[in-house]
């Protein structure tokens, strides 16, 4: 339940900063939004979802900690997992973890 709690407030952020979507890729703020301790993940939140993106290696335990958010399993790089949860979402804009994310 904690979970839902955080993920609302950033939602709620979110207008405030006039974003739509967020892509969350530090390790430790997916574990603290969604409950996933694994190194290899990455979440997209909009304002009607949570999904949490993870290798096959993380597939069961992501499942299992992130109790009631949707898991994707990525198997085909990361580029591509993410141009799909943009392309299914629509989102107008996403915000970045701009001290974690190398934009080149």
């Amino acid at each position: 339940m904690e979970a839902f709690c955080r993920i609302e407030r950033l939602r709620k952020s979110l207008c405030g900063h006039e974003v739509d979507s967020m892509l969350v890729t530090d390790p430790l703020d997916v574990r603290y939004l969604s409950g996933f301790s694994g190194d290899a993940g990455m979440a997209f939140v909009t304002g009607d979802a949570f999904l949490i993106a993870v290798d096959p290696r993380y597939t069961e335990q992501a499942t299992r900690e992130a109790k009631g958010l949707k898991v994707i399993e990525v198997r085909n790089g990361w580029g591509e997992a993410l141009a799909n949860l943009v392309a299914d979402a629509s989102p107008a804009t996403i915000g970045i973890e701009a001290e974690y994310v190398t934009i080149a």
